[in-house]
């Protein structure tokens, strides 16, 4: 065989190789994210774990939270006021998360009815008043564009 043909296939293994590698490392990065959407998962049900978990410890009945505040306890409505807190915030990591591509779309349209129905909440609705200052714009501006069932009903 002539150098001419030895450096021609030399080029094409060479170029299989080259692809082949990349076939390679875009499988690994979609491995990679799938991982990651799997361990924000996790940590998003862990962080509800949580505080359910706390909440039990306390001694309080989740199903006492749909409760008017006026024939609440102190500590029902504290926790009751928690919870709210706690929700945004867990929802603003959320919205991030999905914006960022880590929370696929599925997920997010489940979370998104729970941000919806929390926003509507009018009785704690002065939670989302006290700390929607401390959240990104856009969070902020994507909830605000929500239908709001309390203006209506005020």
């Amino acid at each position: 065989m002539d150098a001419g043909k030895l450096q021609e296939w030399m080029q094409i293994v060479g170029l299989f190789s080259l692809v082949g590698s990349l076939i390679f490392v875009g499988l690994q990065l979609k491995q990679s994210h799938e991982i990651a959407l799997a361990n924000q998962y996790q940590a998003r049900a862990a962080a509800t774990q949580d505080m359910f978990m706390s909440m039990q410890e306390s001694g309080i009945n989740m199903g006492l939270l749909g409760k008017p505040f006026d024939e609440m306890s102190p500590l029902e409505a504290a926790a009751k006021h928690n919870m709210a807190a706690w929700a945004w915030i867990q929802y603003d990591n959320h919205f991030y998360q999905y914006n960022a591509g880590f929370l696929d779309e599925e997920s997010w349209q489940g979370l998104s009815a729970r941000i919806r129905t929390r926003y509507n909440r009018c009785d704690t609705r002065y939670v989302w008043e006290s700390v929607r200052q401390f959240f990104r714009p856009s969070f902020v501006r994507y909830i605000e564009s929500l239908d709001d069932t309390c203006e209506t009903s005020s």
